[in-house]
């Protein structure tokens, strides 16, 4: 495999104009919200949030436009998303070793 620049050039130039009903989550420490994608002058319906203080493990409820993001969602997919009540927490130990747990939180569920 050869290494293309322009594939990634082509790809931004997609989501760019082509990229509707995403939303970009980033936090403003999370080390990928460098190559964060730069949505100036784009055609799209797309949404970026970056909040202050916030890293990887960010969720949609952590923003101030978490309303946003779901009234994008419901519009977007035809039926109500609405914020879970509270996040359901599944933890799994790794490897058995103390100290060392994954946690898993859905961040929104589907109303009827």
């Amino acid at each position: 495999m050869i290494y293309n620049p322009d594939v990634l050039t082509d790809l931004q130039d997609w989501l760019k104009s082509e990229g509707n009903n995403i939303v970009y989550l980033y936090g403003e420490l999370d080390p990928i919200t460098a190559t964060a994608i730069d949505l100036s002058g784009s055609a799209t319906n797309a949404l970026k949030l970056i909040p202050s203080g916030e890293d990887h493990y960010i969720g949609i409820e952590k923003f101030d436009e978490a309303g946003q993001v779901y009234n994008a969602l419901s519009n977007w997919m035809g039926f109500e998303v609405q914020p879970l009540s509270k996040p359901a927490r599944l933890t799994e130990r790794n490897g058995g070793q103390a100290g060392t747990e994954n946690i898993a939180r859905p961040k929104f569920k589907l109303s009827e």
